[in-house]
């Protein structure tokens, strides 16, 4: 009897450790799905209010949010992709924003003239290496495309005893798959997947989860820097692609 209620005993406290663990572990992957943020503080709160009275919340808010969004474009293309957007539509999409939302323009700039702080999206660095300009993995997927040539076998051959090839025998990798532009069109879908990747929920300008003025900013610039990026990326050739997957690939 006594052996049973020790067994348990046991039993039940095996139970709370998992269920602590099973909790633990859901937390730790809702954190890790989260964005990672820094505070963008208005530095100078009188000029802040100061421009509210003279110019108006309209005009105020704008600036600042054309300030924070320069902020994070020069996180995002720094080491990485540039995303050669159009200066003046970002303008648009912001004004366009203020103009159609007078409402959370007034409570955001209540909210900052009392000293409360935009989340910032802080892009993390490059962590990987290789010997080439493209990754051993981008390089596999290369030779998985649809291509003939004379020199893919040898090309398979020397892959299998160097895994990750030198710029040397890269160029001459993607010189001979690409003859019919399958390599661009690859490239072209990694550096976009990268990029959409790391632009998702990139563009953050929210003083709160309940922010929904830096909420609709965000989202509709991200829309427009994707949608954008797609046609930078259809007119770069091949020298050019691999450039940039070189730089994206390593992160």
């Amino acid at each position: 009897m006594r052996l049973s209620k020790t067994v348990n005993k046991i039993v039940a406290t095996l139970c709370l450790v998992i269920m602590g663990l099973v909790s633990l572990n859901a937390n730790v992957l809702a954190q890790s799905k989260k964005p990672i943020t820094y505070k963008g503080e208005i530095t100078n709160l009188d000029a802040f209010n100061a421009d509210i009275r003279t110019k108006g919340a309209e005009a105020t808010l704008f600036g600042i949010y054309l300030q924070r969004v320069k902020t994070q474009i020069i996180e995002f293309e720094k080491n990485y992709a540039k995303l050669e957007y159009s200066p003046d539509s970002v303008q648009s999409i912001i004004n366009g924003v203020i103009v159609s939302n007078k409402n959370e323009v007034m409570a955001n700039a209540i909210d900052l003239s009392q000293g409360m702080a935009f989340n910032i999206k802080q892009f993390s660095a490059a962590s990987g290496t290789f010997d080439g300009r493209l990754s051993p993995s981008v390089e596999k997927q290369i030779f998985d495309l649809q291509w003939t040539s004379k020199n893919k076998a040898p090309l398979k051959n020397l892959k299998s005893q160097k895994p990750d090839f030198g710029v040397d025998l890269e160029q001459i990798l993607v010189n001979e798959a690409n003859a019919n532009g399958l390599v661009e069109a690859l490239l072209r879908n990694i550096i976009y997947d990268r990029v959409k990747a790391r632009l998702s929920s990139g563009m953050i300008f929210t003083l709160s989860p309940k922010d929904s003025l830096g909420n609709k900013i965000g989202q509709k610039l991200e829309q427009y820097f994707l949608s954008n990026y797609q046609k930078v990326l259809s007119s770069k050739k091949i020298d050019q692609l691999v450039q940039t997957a070189a730089i994206v690939d390593k992160y």
